[in-house]
């Protein structure tokens, strides 16, 4: 038996085509990553709470700018250059570019992300798959050898 049921599924990712997919596979709503602004996270969430746990009455938004987590993208950074360089599959670059690619935009990269997504969107066979990975591992390895220490 499972303890506790959600009253409320909403969709999360960082890939607004997914939207339609999700809307399809049950979710309630479709929140797009990255989530900037505390108002605007409460703005999508509040409508799908039912109603006797939404909050009656006038309330107080708090605007406030969500900062993305330097320690957390770093730890994502090293893991998309592991995966990089394990990767020998289609299906491994694809995996490796929708997650860099959406960790990247939340971090405010938009460099990173574009180059992200362009690796996972290429046609199969039209640039080598070494030539595709290494221009991207060079790009992580920067981004992980240019921070600052923590």
């Amino acid at each position: 038996a499972i303890p506790h049921q959600a009253e409320t599924i909403l969709a999360l990712s960082g890939d607004d085509t997914m939207e339609h997919r999700a809307i399809g596979a049950g979710a309630a709503g479709f929140i797009l990553k990255p989530i900037t602004r505390l108002a605007d996270f409460q703005a999508a969430i509040l409508p799908h709470l039912p109603p006797e746990r939404r909050p009656s009455g006038p309330r107080a938004m708090i605007d406030v700018a969500v900062e993305p987590d330097q320690v957390a993208y770093r730890d994502d950074l090293h893991h998309a250059a592991e995966t990089l360089r394990r990767a020998n599959t289609e299906q491994e670059i694809a995996y490796v570019s929708q997650f860099l690619s959406g960790v990247a935009a939340s971090a405010g990269d938009r460099a990173l992300a574009e180059a992200a997504g362009s690796i996972g969107s290429a046609p199969a066979g039209m640039i080598p798959l070494p030539e595709r990975i290494s221009s991207l591992t060079a790009m992580v390895t920067s981004r992980i050898s240019g921070s600052p220490p923590l």
